[in-house]
């Protein structure tokens, strides 16, 4: 539920041994060292349930700064059933009439791509209607015909490595539709080896507009709320009883005379910002809302 995630740290979704990494990956990204998730698009990784069972992850993070102070974005989406589908596409993919009307099924855009002659191959009906190209005309196009900013040479060569290194790639690019409109996708591409020896690329992607867009809200309406704290004077902070842990606002910090962020909130600190003749009726407060006991029973 919500209650039980708000105020944690994220790694409380990871498996364990990918959650002893993470607050070190965060505090690498700060000190300066190259990101491997933050602000490269969006990556594949493995996310645990609430029961216990691991399941795929599509994850991208985005930062923002708002003076002093650093935001982390994350947005995650399940992509199990995306997984399988793939799964299920490459397994089948000898047989393109059966497994044509299982992609057509699925919400992601199915492309199958020619590395030499760099032509699609086949394309599933998600494809076909995301892009407003027949299929006949989809068919006489390659890869590059729907990436306005990427040359056929750059992707050919993408490719050769792919099928040379035998491994799978993702990236957050673009799309353009026959209307000559583009919009954003994550795509993965998977070098798929033939009977021949030679090689197919099959490429999975999703329009990620909505998701792209709901970023850049969140984004805004931080920075709002940033702004109308510093307007009205007004702070907030949390405080997680559970770990101990207090998070306090920019304003919070200004409010007692402190540069935003200057240290680490703790509730100690905050006793010590409170005049010394009221700390007793502070902390009874506290004790009192802890017993869950309400104003009439003061």
């Amino acid at each position: 539920s919500e209650a039980e995630v708000m105020g944690q740290n994220v790694k409380m979704l990871m498996p364990h041994d990918i959650a002893e990494q993470h607050d070190g990956y965060l505090q690498n990204h700060l000190d300066g060292q190259p990101g491997r998730i933050i602000g490269i698009g969006p990556r594949e990784v493995t996310g645990q349930h609430k029961d216990g069972h691991h399941f795929a992850l599509e994850l991208a993070v985005s930062e923002m700064r708002h003076e002093d102070k650093v935001f982390f974005i994350g947005s995650l989406r399940d992509i199990s059933l995306r997984k399988a589908t793939e799964q299920q596409f490459l397994n089948t993919i000898e047989d393109l009439y059966t497994a044509q009307s299982a992609l057509d099924a699925t919400a992601d855009s199915v492309f199958l791509i020619d590395p030499v002659a760099m032509r699609f191959i086949q394309a599933n009906k998600t494809a076909v209607d995301t892009l407003g190209y027949s299929q006949s005309e989809l068919l006489s196009l390659g890869p590059h015909d729907i990436k306005p900013n990427t040359s056929r040479e750059e992707l050919k060569q993408l490719f050769d490595k792919l099928c040379r290194t035998g491994t799978s790639d993702e990236l957050f690019t673009r799309h353009q539709r026959k209307d000559v409109s583009a919009f954003p996708v994550d795509i993965r591409l998977s070098p798929m080896e033939n009977n021949d020896g030679s090689h197919t690329i099959v490429a999975v992607g999703r329009d990620v507009t909505e998701r792209r867009q709901t970023e850049k809200e969140l984004a805004y309406r931080q920075a709002l709320l940033v702004e109308a704290q510093q307007i009205a004077r007004l702070g907030s902070w949390e405080w997680i009883i559970a770990s101990g842990e207090i998070v306090w606002t920019d304003e919070v910090y200004s409010i007692f005379g402190h540069a935003p962020q200057s240290f680490t909130a703790t509730y100690e600190r905050f006793l010590q910002a409170i005049h010394p003749e009221d700390v007793g009726k502070v902390t009874k407060a506290v004790q009192e809302g802890l017993e869950g006991k309400d104003d009439d029973e003061k």
